[in-house]
């Protein structure tokens, strides 16, 4: 799923992979299927869970290429948010 406006020489994922750590670049994948998976209801609903899965299969790729990755900082990033959000309805 690329749009037209993306279609340049080097795309902004490949370059964001190749220049980023692993770590921030997974953050950057879950953090994107976090926010389309928050805003399908009121958005774009299910083009925007398609984007999600995009991201989320992307991310799955490099845990599935890498077993040395450490989600661990995921999980507490998650717990973290849990506690802040507790009882709030997102």
């Amino acid at each position: 799923m690329k749009p037209s406006h993306y279609e340049s020489k080097i795309d902004p994922l490949t370059y964001m992979k190749a220049n980023m750590s692993q770590a921030n670049y997974e953050g950057f994948l879950i953090g994107n299927v976090i926010k389309y998976v928050t805003r399908y209801p009121k958005k774009n609903g299910l083009e925007d869970l398609k984007k999600a899965a995009d991201y989320l299969n992307k991310a799955i790729e490099m845990h599935e290429k890498d077993t040395k990755i450490d989600a661990g900082w995921m999980r507490t990033t998650f717990e973290r948010a849990d506690k802040q959000f507790e009882g709030e309805k997102l």
